[in-house]
């Protein structure tokens, strides 16, 4: 059985059984959460009822944040990341203004920490206790690429 951690997107839903997931395909609350070692990559967002409330983020082997949605949540102010994105003037930044920028850039670490606050953090998940295969599919879409109906 391949592990289920960093490298891999996933579609966690806490407290539910599969058949349970499968049956409720229509959720109020949809979350994906992406991270990508090699180009530095991380991505988080949340949508309820079908409108995107958070988005975030981050591509660093270009120093870019190409999106930004709503305000940043509770646990991102915690661990203060998807606070900051490009901003004007950062060609004239000194040294110290950089190093304040990139102590604020995610890393997959954040993103297992959001998910886990969010729904599951799948590095805390023991391989061993996993006894399916789990459902692959994709979620409908509605008008305008909404999620859901």
């Amino acid at each position: 059985m391949a592990g289920f951690c960093f490298k891999t997107t996933w579609l966690a839903v806490r407290g539910r059984t599969v058949r349970e997931v499968a049956d409720a395909l229509d959720l109020r609350e949809r979350e994906t959460l992406d991270t990508e070692r090699v180009p530095d990559y991380h991505l988080w967002a949340r949508a309820v009822d079908g409108e995107l409330l958070r988005a975030y983020c981050y591509l660093g082997e270009r120093g870019e944040v190409p999106l930004v949605v709503g305000e940043p949540t509770a646990v991102e102010i915690d661990r203060g990341v998807g606070v900051r994105r490009r901003e004007p003037g950062m060609e004239h930044w000194s040294d110290d203004e950089w190093d304040r920028w990139h102590e604020a850039i995610p890393d997959e670490f954040d993103v297992m920490a959001i998910a886990g606050r969010w729904s599951v953090d799948p590095s805390r998940i023991d391989d061993a206790t996993v006894t399916g295969d789990g459902i692959f599919g994709r979620p409908p879409t509605g008008p305008k690429g909404t999620w859901g109906p």
